[in-house]
């Protein structure tokens, strides 16, 4: 893409469409406010010569005053509608971006993440498109406009006075000379600016993910000091592009003032000469900054705007990446023979292929099997029968279309996926049942939602209507395996694919989805791909792969006969099974022996202890008797408190069906709160606050006295030409020096104006920049206190937005909220004593316009803005969220064409935001247009006093232009306040967002001084635990188990029934409700926290990688180990031989969430790591649920084996 160097970005114009209508309007409103402020002028001007000439009678007046109403109804309509147009001009381009952000990860399906990582991508739809609304919004009308508004006051100014008017023309240009000069610097800096703010995104995004992980072995804080560098690495280049900005905002300072100061000699230098008059000479003085303020205001929006550019940048390299080639194909539904032949592939940056040669045939109508061991290429085939890999090489044929010129459109009507990590998305059941087929009635979806042993467990719930989280971490792995089964089901297809469905699923549900799927196998071709090898006995065919080839093919008998590598898989888990069959009858018959005593060596939550409930009724659990279990019924509603308190804490309202914010429970913090609580943050640097606010009060009495200088040298002029009417024989200081004087403390004010307001600027930024950098580094370490329990429930992207947006948006309080609040008040109350030394009731009057612009004016509408600021945050997050959650369910939404109505549900996020920004902007505008009219009412007003008490001869005519100059120019601190509360309120929300965070208490607090005894075994005795505290029913009711040191425990029971809670306690992520888990006899609670992490290893069901290599996502198990500590442990999780196949072995990068592998090989690097721990206290959680018996057999010698050698406890 060829680099612009324009102030405007040609591929970004071309997104306006019908927004181009309202820049062209509200660069017409603020044509007209301009004129509002010449007839203002004007009229002002016209009083005070009829003042000085003695002639003010009625009809003078009253003509003025009617100029003077038409000029401020211009000024405040003009800047009210031209408010109204900005907001209007961003809004349409913001969703059309999303949409096409979303519309190219749809075509670019998952090969997206080869090239963009996934935050990145959140981001960009999310900050990087909001940061495009100043260019949208402001900085394209206000380039039009600055063009146009010398040009007009050029004109105005020709009959007024030529010099003047010529030279502030030509000293226009220098500005936009700078902003084209500074672009030219700053685009290379701001693409770093941009390329390190995504990556601090993407960084947060893993280890928030993967922040259980971190937890469980002691990373948590070198993950912290990695973010805080990072954190420090991008306030650095932060501070780069805030000091180029500040070094252009002096130059052009300089211009501006410098030029309206020039102008402005000219024109007193014309008086003196005689050439112009009175009015023409006060004209010019108070005119002349309007010429610059265009340009200027362009300066700044321009710098705010070049982020924006930045941004887009990324996005148009996104928009612009090669997409798959377009087929054309179609499949035949009634000739589905599906024939594959001499299959090769290879997955990026891998060494060895994952297919050599494969091959299979599926006759139309077939159940098809393919096993063997973990990574041997099973899922590598369904990702090719998918379309999810293209570029292979080999053919495949269904029925007579090949494969490769097949459109993806027919592939996912006609072939259906449903896989071990297939995705759930946010929202209800029967949201996600719709995906697969939009038209099914109700009826239908219990049909198949009872295939799978969901029905009974929703019935306790809300039906159709239960709430899932993201990924629905709210239902137990096993739940969540069925669903992904019933919404496959109910996706009408001559052609299914099962991928390891049953990994994570008791034995009950097992054969309930077993039995669905055999059912289905009778009208239509299916291909199962499992590693328990007793659901493939049943196949017409059975494909048995190794290494990327079809090793062995046939029946079930016929391989069994051959006495090959299927039979040898098929015996080694059979006897694995009967090994676990041996000890249940051991344990039942040990128990009716010793009048139902358990054995210590294995516990069993099921019925048969009445104090733990069943999940499922036993007809449909794996025939254990009793009513349905609480457990996942519990942790459902503890999440969904959470993701409550979410919508309250991070979210601002939640959302009613119809779009509406509705109030979360609790109440939210006042804005005075939110501000003293972040004030609280800046104490150490409070003397570089004190510095800020001097050189900005210095900076705008600089820019106020330099018309006031020149207004008090005019009547010094005027003064020598001896009008006797106008004066009392007093000659101001200033028109005691010479021109040559006035001319150097004229522009030498015009420049320390300049130096002043960068020094401000820079002593604010660095303040905000240090503190920004202090928060994020409380939020890492507030996550780290919350994980695991009090973050779970909650969305990753809202969470994004926190860490990133809504921080950033804290800048607009430290930068540019609490010393122009300071400043405001020192600046006004010098003014109100030197406007109060003309006469006492001009410094009344200006204290009662500085009190109604500057606070009456702002504390109103903060008040009002409040809830729409919390609103628009509120949606904001939810847009991260949504996203987030669309590009992690991307396959999913491919597979069931869902991408239409998931583009649908993105752009009413969208449109929803924009309702919240609409209502803000109201409230905006309406604030501008009271402002203006305060401001020129009061200006107005001033000047009507000042003249009477002039016409009473209370006051001389230097104090009355003194008076009213120095009231005009003085507003620039007040109406800074004025225009800050309606952004504030979302800077406040923003906070409130932070705030909640840092103050929220986790489940257990963390102990530092507690025991830290040697594992000597471990016992639950009576321990009762809900995640509700408020029901009556708990997870686990009286629970009492032995733990004896040395021993191999199983936990067994149906999937949902508590076994995960229990392990969960075991770790002390919760706390017992009643009775205590001991550890080395040793109350868990009384722990040494770390010393309790020493002595655990957990391994969860989901593996969490990170974007490491491979060699330090093991050794994340101890800091301490070595290389060869790693590859013993790697030996032991079975996956050694994998890694060395690896294009850099054990140094080979992990990808994005670990997508380059296989669940079998993400499970067993987990494994690994916990191996590398070497805890004495191993709790494995479904740990070999993606393994085949051989990698599982293997495994489990190992543990046996490492528990020969070092005695330890492995539940």
């Amino acid at each position: 893409m060829k680099k612009e160097a324009a102030l405007i970005k040609t591929r970004l114009i071309q997104l306006l469409s019908d927004s181009a209508r309202y820049i062209a309007f509200q660069v017409l409103w603020m044509w007209l406010s301009l004129a509002g402020q010449i007839i203002l002028i004007w009229s002002f001007t016209g009083l005070l010569r009829s003042a000085l000439e003695g002639s003010m009678g009625s009809p003078e007046i009253l003509r003025a005053a009617g100029l003077i109403a038409l000029g401020i109804i211009l000024r405040t309509a003009g800047d009210r509608q031209a408010s109204r147009a900005s907001f209007k001009a961003s809004v349409d381009v913001k969703r059309i971006l999303r949409d096409k952000i979303y519309a190219k990860a749809l075509r670019l399906g998952l090969t997206y993440r080869e090239t963009t990582p996934t935050s990145e991508i959140v981001q960009m739809a999310g900050e990087g498109v909001e940061q495009l609304e100043v260019y949208f919004g402001k900085y394209l009308s206000q380039f039009f406009y600055a063009l146009l508004a010398p040009f007009t006051l050029f004109i105005f100014f020709l009959p007024v006075c030529f010099p003047a008017a010529l030279l502030l023309l030509v000293c226009v240009p220098l500005i936009p000379a700078v902003i084209v000069l500074v672009q030219k610097i700053a685009k290379r800096i701001l693409s770093k600016y941009w390329d390190i703010y995504l990556s601090l995104g993407d960084s947060f995004l893993e280890n928030l993910q993967g922040m259980t992980t971190l937890k469980i072995y002691m990373a948590d804080k070198e993950r912290q000091k990695s973010m805080d560098q990072e954190s420090e690495h991008f306030r650095q280049v932060t501070m780069k592009v805030l000091q180029m900005q500040l070094n252009s905002i002096i130059v052009m300072d300089v211009i501006a003032y410098a030029g309206a100061a020039l102008g402005m000699l000219v024109a007193l230098w014309q008086l003196t000469a005689g050439k112009i008059d009175f009015s023409a000479a006060v004209m010019v003085i108070w005119l002349a900054a309007e010429f610059f303020i265009p340009m200027r205001r362009l300066g700044s929006y321009f710098h705010v705007a070049m982020n924006g550019m930045a941004a887009s940048d990324r996005i148009f390299a996104f928009l612009d990446l090669p997409e798959p080639e377009q087929k054309t194909g179609a499949i035949d539904p009634e000739q589905t023979d599906l024939v594959m032949q001499g299959m090769h592939y290879t997955y990026p940056g891998a060494s060895s292929e994952a297919l050599r040669g494969a091959g299979i045939q599926c006759p139309r109508g077939s159940f098809v099997s393919i096993v063997g061991p973990s990574g041997c290429g099973k899922s590598t085939i369904a990702r090719v029968l998918t379309g999810r890999i293209r570029d292979y090489s080999g053919k495949v044929w269904i029925g007579k279309s090949l494969l490769s010129e097949i459109s993806e459109d027919s592939i996912v009507r006609n072939i259906t996926l449903a896989a071990a990590d297939s995705y759930l998305f946010k929202g209800t059941v029967e949201e996600q049942l719709l995906l697969a087929d939009p038209k099914a009635d109700k009826a239908r979806m219990w049909s198949v939602l009872r295939a799978v042993n969901l029905e009974s467990f929703l019935l306790t719930q809300d039906g159709l209507q239960t709430r899932l989280t993201e990924g629905a971490s709210n239902l137990s792995g096993g739940q969540r395996q069925r669903l992904v089964v019933a919404r496959a089901l109910l996706h009408d297809s001559p052609i299914y694919i099962f991928d390891e469905v049953t990994s994570n699923i008791d034995a009950g549900s097992e054969e309930m989805i077993m039995k669905a799927i055999r059912h289905l196998a009778r009208t239509k071709t299916v291909i199962l791909i499992s590693h328990r090898l007793a659901n493939v006995t049943g196949s017409d065919c059975i494909f048995m792969m190794e290494g990327g080839r079809v090793a062995e093919r046939g029946t079930h008998d016929q391989l069994m006969h051959w006495g090959g590598k299927y039979a040898s898989l098929y015996q080694s888990q059979i006897q694995m099974e009967q090994y676990a069959l041996n000890l249940e009858n051991r344990k039942a018959a040990e128990e009716t022996a010793a009048g139902s005593v358990p054995d210590p060596q294995e516990k069993e939550l099921s019925q048969s202890e009445p104090r733990i409930l069943s999940l499922e009724p036993a007809e449909e659990a794996g025939d254990l008797p009793g009513p349905a279990s609480r457990f996942t019924e519990e942790y459902q509603e503890f999440l969904n408190r959470n993701a409550d308190a979410q919508n309250r804490n991070d979210d601002g309202p939640a959302e009613e069906p119809d779009g509406r914010p509705a109030a979360g429970p609790g109440v939210r913090r006042s804005g005075l709160t939110i501000m003293k609580e972040l004030i609280g943050q800046i104490r150490p640097l409070q003397p570089v606050m004190i510095q800020a606010v001097l050189f900005g009060v210095l900076g705008h009495l600089c820019a106020i006295f330099l018309t006031v200088l020149a207004a008090e040298k005019m009547i010094a002029v005027l003064g020598s030409f001896g009008f006797g009417v106008a004066f009392t024989g007093r000659v101001p200081l200033i028109g005691r020096l010479s021109w040559t004087a006035f001319t150097a403390v004229l522009l030498l004010t015009a420049v320390m104006r300049g130096v002043f307001h960068y020094l401000e600027q820079y002593r604010n930024h660095l303040i905000a920049f240090r503190i920004l950098a202090i928060i994020r580094h409380k939020v890492f370490a507030a996550m780290r206190r919350l994980c695991p329990a009090r973050l779970e429930g909650r969305d990753k992207g809202d969470m994004i937005a926190l860490i990133t947006s809504d921080i950033e948006q804290l800048e607009v309080f430290y930068a540019h909220t609490i010393s122009p609040i300071a400043i405001a008040l020192l600046t006004s109350s010098v003014m109100v004593i030197f406007i109060g030394l003309q006469h006492p009731l001009a410094g009344m009057l200006a204290l009662a316009a500085y009190l109604v612009v500057g606070a009456v004016i702002p504390l109103t509408l903060g008040r009002r803005s409040a809830g729409p600021g919390v609103e628009l945050r509120a949606r904001f997050a939810a847009i991260n969220s949504l996203v987030l959650d669309s590009l992690r369910g991307l396959e999913e939404t491919i597979r069931f064409n869902g991408g239409p109505a998931r583009r649908e549900k993105l752009a009413d996020r969208s449109r929803r935001m924009s309702a919240s920004g609409n209502r803000l902007n109201l409230l905006e505008a309406a604030a501008f247009a009271v402002s203006d009219l305060a401001v020129l009412g009061f200006s107005a007003a001033m000047l009507a006093l000042m003249l009477c008490l002039f016409s009473q001869g209370n006051v001389d005519f230097l104090q009355t232009v003194t008076a009213v100059t120095a009231m005009m120019g003085s507003f620039g601190p007040v109406l800074a306040l004025s225009a800050l509360s309606s952004g504030l309120s979302q800077t406040l929300a923003s906070g409130d967002r932070v705030l909640d965070l840092l103050a929220e208490k986790p489940e257990t607090e963390e102990m530092i001084r507690g025991e830290a005894p040697d594992f000597t075994g471990a016992r639950v005795c009576d321990v009762t635990f809900s995640y509700r505290k408020d029901r009556a029913e708990p997870v686990l009711s009286g629970y009492s188990a032995e733990i004896p040191m040395g021993r191999i425990i199983g936990i067994h029971g149906p999937s949902g029934c508590g076994k995960s809670t229990l392990l969960k306690l075991l770790m002390r992520f919760w706390d017992t409700d009643q009775g205590r888990i001991l550890i080395s006899d040793t109350d868990i609670r009384e722990i040494n926290t770390w010393s309790l992490r020493c002595m655990e290893a957990y391994v969860t069901q989901e593996t969490s990688l990170f974007h490491t290599s491979v060699a330090d996502n093991i050794s994340l198990g101890s800091s301490y180990a070595d290389r060869d500590q790693i590859i013993e442990a790697a030996r032991a999780a079975s996956i050694h031989d994998f890694i060395m196949t690896l294009p850099k072995g054990y140094d080979t990068m992990v990808g994005e969430l670990g997508s380059t592998l296989s669940e079998g090989e993400k499970q067993r690097i987990g494994l690994a790591r916990a191996f590398c721990h070497d805890g004495a206290f191993l709790l494995l959680d479904e740990p070999t649920s993606a393994l085949d018996a051989l990698n599982e057999g293997v495994i489990l010698k190992a543990v046996r084996e490492m528990q020969d050698r070092s005695p330890r406890t492995i539940v």
